[in-house]
């Protein structure tokens, strides 16, 4: 069957690879890896696209010790810049648990929450980003060395539905407010403008917490809690 030609007056898609439609970007993330201190080497994989790889050295964290080498490496967005990278532990130096802040039995390191990370749609956030990864990985090497292995700064829950559940708390002020919202996208339970705001005010829903639920919808991403939410509920009902 032939490829179906594109309508009169609208051009054919164009189907090359970002760094292929657009070679300066790539030259500005070859620049940024080549400036940054840990000095990564950017390669160009036929699955993972666009990968910066290398070591990050750290000093010896007792005296008279070797340095500290981690391998990363660095998958670029298929739609960089406009969606931020991966970073992986490529020797899987630390456990596969949440921890030490990785993706359940994934290599894949979690940096930050998306509603709060400082990734933009430019080529100088990918500095910011190696920067953040550098801080992260140490905090990692910390985290190993305590025997506790408790993670040496602030840090939100290990679950999608738990992490923004406390950007829910902190947005409206309580837990006891935030968990009569949660049933919107853990049941679909969406009120309409003109009836009564789930919060028991006795106001109607357009005149009380519409605007901040919509708000923090905008910025988490409505169809991601309802997955991470709905996903909480259905891991509940297979444990009962």
């Amino acid at each position: 069957m032939r490829a179906k030609s594109p309508r009169p007056g609208r051009s054919a898609p164009d189907l090359r690879l970002w760094y292929e439609r657009h070679p300066m970007a790539l030259e500005a993330v070859r620049r940024i890896a080549s400036e940054h201190a840990s000095s990564l080497v950017v390669r160009i994989d036929g699955d993972q696209g666009v990968v910066l790889e290398g070591k990050l050295r750290y000093a010896p964290m007792v005296d008279g010790g070797t340095p500290e080498f981690v391998r990363v490496e660095v998958v670029l967005s298929p739609h960089h810049p406009a969606g931020e990278p991966s970073s992986f532990d490529a020797d899987s130096r630390f456990p596969k648990v949440t921890k030490f802040h990785k993706f359940p039995g994934s290599d894949r390191l979690c940096l930050w929450l998306p509603p709060e990370s400082e990734w933009r749609d430019d080529d100088e956030s990918l500095r910011t980003y190696l920067d953040q990864l550098v801080v992260h990985v140490h905090r990692q090497l910390l985290c190993e060395a305590d025997p506790t292995h408790k993670w040496p700064a602030e840090e939100r829950a290990h679950t999608y539905a738990g992490a923004y559940s406390e950007l829910l708390v902190e947005a409206l002020g309580s837990f006891e407010l935030a968990e009569r919202f949660v049933g919107r996208w853990r049941k679909a339970e969406m009120p309409t403008r003109n009836e009564w705001c789930p919060c028991g005010s006795g106001k109607k829903w357009k005149r009380c917490h519409l605007e901040e639920i919509e708000a923090f919808e905008r910025r988490c991403g409505r169809n991601e809690l309802r997955a991470a939410y709905r996903q909480r509920l259905a891991g509940k009902r297979e444990a009962s």
